[in-house]
């Protein structure tokens, strides 16, 4: 069986792109999550490879409220050759809540089965444990965000989408 998953590894970061937004957006964005915002700021990829001069597109990612209720949509450019990629990389960074150590990310896509893995590489030896001990809040803070950012737009063309840790797989 022939494996149809494309891998994109990235490092999390402080800082988030957002090209091709009206400033308000982006002033907004920036107060509300208490970012670091750069305009020439890109996730940087673990092979190497820079990323400068890279096309961009529009796409919505949904980012938790202050009190982590509930989900709000934010306009935001992402990667045109990895959009998938850049909207969860723009979700790990715009989280603020319980640190569980996230130290990177993967993000494999299967694009005959539309099936997005994410493997977060987390440096507790526990791995996805340390996800159990995130409150409810918190859980919904993140998962949800990338659950709802991928599934909801067309832009992402992801149908289906699985958790690993360190590799291996859980579910929130």
């Amino acid at each position: 069986m022939k494996n149809n998953f494309t891998a994109l590894t990235h490092r999390t970061g402080t800082s988030i792109a957002l090209a091709k937004v009206s400033t308000k957006v982006f002033t907004a964005l920036a107060i509300a999550l208490s970012l670091s915002v750069s305009a020439n700021a890109q996730p940087t990829a673990q092979s190497g490879n820079s990323r400068t001069n890279q096309s961009q597109i529009p796409a919505i990612v949904y980012l938790p409220d202050v009190q982590l209720q509930r989900l709000a949509p934010q306009e935001v450019a992402v990667a045109a050759n990895q959009p998938v990629a850049d909207a969860v990389g723009k979700i790990l960074r715009a989280y603020r809540g319980q640190n569980v150590g996230i130290t990177g990310y993967n993000v494999r896509i299967n694009p005959s089965t539309h099936e997005a893995r994410i493997n977060l590489i987390v440096k507790d030896p526990r791995g996805a444990e340390v996800f159990e001990g995130l409150s409810g809040a918190n859980q919904y803070a993140l998962f949800e965000a990338i659950r709802q950012t991928l599934l909801s737009q067309s832009v992402f063309n992801i149908q289906e989408i699985t958790f690993t840790a360190n590799g291996k797989p859980f579910d929130m």
